[in-house]
């Protein structure tokens, strides 16, 4: 979630848009998916919809961190696996994270009255207190992304094996992936690591640049885009309605999210694209984790004695609490993202940037560009 320009652009409209991602390689709707996502999480918390919505999103936060963060190792082949490469990834991911964790984790003790015991809980031991379990799950993967990309290479697989492979090891990874096997801290508790959703992120990375030349090569490419994002919609429904839970079965749900990834990735300018290029939803996209970690202040510190019972029918006051937390965290959003997320972002890319200059020279990415950042 590159923010350095992105506010900008996210003001011209999708005309502009769309040229971007033509000129660059970024996916401008992947901005407003983002935002669709956050906006999900909230909406949950504030039970303005039912328990599990709030899981569903995250699941499509992992599968799209996934999909970004693969997309450099297989657009740069070898180049992405040099000493200097995997450092300058290190830390463009520390630098992503942890300023904009840090200053809200020091905001949650002092408003919270929790002291030096929360920074202690979500910053050393990261026991991953409230939504911060999320982003202990997100570091993990983090960790293991480099190991499994190389594991990937080394073995010269086709890449539609290796696109298969993947698929397979997150069905397996929700079956055998147990608490028992690998547990992360959680709200006082243990969970599993949910490594499916990111897996399947990768395998929708390493079949984009596939989807990419069948939508413009093929005349049958779009309908196939189409009649994929339809499956993947019945499979998110079926998913929803009658199996998922954070106990269920994530590598199904994500499926449907990698399938909506490859349909965005192919065909940007689609009535889908258009509609999740909006203005208001990209800008809060382009401030996602701000908005993921600042939406825990108003929700439970200031609306919480507001917020209607989860079985209680929709009402005036889920509406209330909703659109004023909603608010609330746009505001806060609005100042952590140029004081805290941008200069950290910033910061990381020019030290990776120094380490690139050391690397050998520049490669491409699918069909000649550059490679895109990394968000």
């Amino acid at each position: 979630m590159v923010a350095t320009g992105y506010v900008q652009e996210a003001l011209v409209g999708t005309q502009g848009v769309y040229q971007s991602t033509k000129s660059s390689g970024w996916i401008a709707p992947l901005d407003g998916l983002r935002a669709v996502a956050a906006i999900t999480v909230l909406a949950d918390h504030t039970h303005l919809l039912p328990a599990y919505a709030g899981s569903i999103a995250v699941m499509l936060f992992f599968t799209l961190s996934a999909f970004l963060l693969t997309r450099p190792f297989v657009d740069r082949g070898s180049a992405a696996y040099s000493r200097s490469s995997v450092v300058s990834y290190f830390v463009r991911r520390a630098f992503r994270i942890f300023p904009t964790l840090i200053v809200f984790v020091f905001a949650l003790a002092l408003l919270s009255g929790g002291g030096r015991a929360v920074v202690y809980r979500n910053l050393i031991q990261f026991r991953g207190d409230g939504h911060l379990w999320s982003v202990t799950q997100e570091l993990l993967f983090y960790l293991l992304l480099p190991m499994i990309a190389f594991l990937l290479r080394v073995t010269r697989l086709p890449s539609g094996i290796v696109i298969a492979l993947l698929i397979v090891s997150a069905v397996a990874a929700d079956r055998f992936l147990t608490v028992d096997v690998i547990s992360l801290p959680a709200n006082g508790s243990f969970q599993p690591f949910y490594l499916s959703p990111f897996l399947i992120g990768m395998a929708s990375a390493f079949a984009a640049p596939h989807v990419k030349a069948l939508t413009e090569t093929c005349p049958f490419g779009r309908a196939w885009l189409l009649g994929a994002i339809a499956i993947g919609v019945v499979a998110l429904v079926g998913e929803s309605v009658f199996m998922f839970t954070l106990e269920g079965s994530p590598s199904h749900l994500s499926l449907s999210f990698g399938l909506l990834l490859l349909l965005l990735w192919g065909r940007p300018t689609t009535f889908l694209g258009r509609a999740l290029s909006i203005r208001p939803l990209r800008f809060l996209g382009v401030s996602g984790f701000s908005f993921y970690l600042w939406h825990w202040i108003p929700v439970m510190l200031v609306m919480s004695p507001w917020i209607p019972p989860t079985d209680e029918p929709i009402s005036w006051l889920h509406l209330f609490t909703f659109g004023a937390s909603l608010l609330c965290t746009m505001a806060l959003s609005a100042i952590s993202l140029p004081l805290v997320e941008r200069p950290g972002i910033a910061l990381g890319k020019h030290l990776a940037n120094a380490l690139d200059a050391r690397d050998t020279p520049e490669c491409t990415n699918f069909g000649g560009q550059g490679v895109p950042p990394q968000r």
